[in-house]
């Protein structure tokens, strides 16, 4: 299933490998995950290589989750269009729900489009708990939208 999530994640537009590919693989097969900041400091361009990992490192099958929690938590401004893609496309529902968990550290004039987008995707059901339950109210009234 996880396989089914990564080879889907970017098949429309391949990214290239980063320099640092193998450094990265290797820093997020690591069992306990390395902070994003660490991670991201030996990268010269996070924003792709991370992009890379989320849609080519399979294995470990969190490798590619923390890559992604990583472009949520520091660049969610940059990467609203993946954002809103986690969370609309039924085989990235695992990094659609990962999105939700965190949405409420995303900035809201992202999550708004991506809150919006996972209430009519297939994390529905997710997102409607985690629109009620957001500290800011534009979000929270998403929630009762028609």
């Amino acid at each position: 299933m996880l396989s089914l999530i990564w080879a889907v994640a970017m098949a429309a537009d391949p990214v290239a490998p980063p320099p640092e590919a193998d450094s990265l693989r290797r820093s997020l097969s690591m069992r306990h995950a390395v902070p994003c900041v660490e991670l991201e400091a030996g990268l010269a361009e996070p924003v792709p290589a991370l992009l890379w990992a989320v849609s080519e490192v399979q294995q470990p099958p969190w490798a590619g989750m923390h890559a992604a929690e990583c472009l949520t938590r520091g660049h969610a401004a940059e990467v609203q269009a993946e954002l809103v893609r986690w969370v609309s496309e039924p085989e990235l529902a695992g990094l659609g729900r990962q999105t939700l968990a965190m949405i409420d550290l995303v900035p809201v004039e992202v999550a708004l489009p991506v809150a919006r987008a996972a209430l009519a995707g297939p994390v529905a059901d997710k997102a409607l708990e985690t629109v009620k339950t957001d500290a800011r109210p534009e979000i929270r009234a998403l929630a009762v939208a028609p």
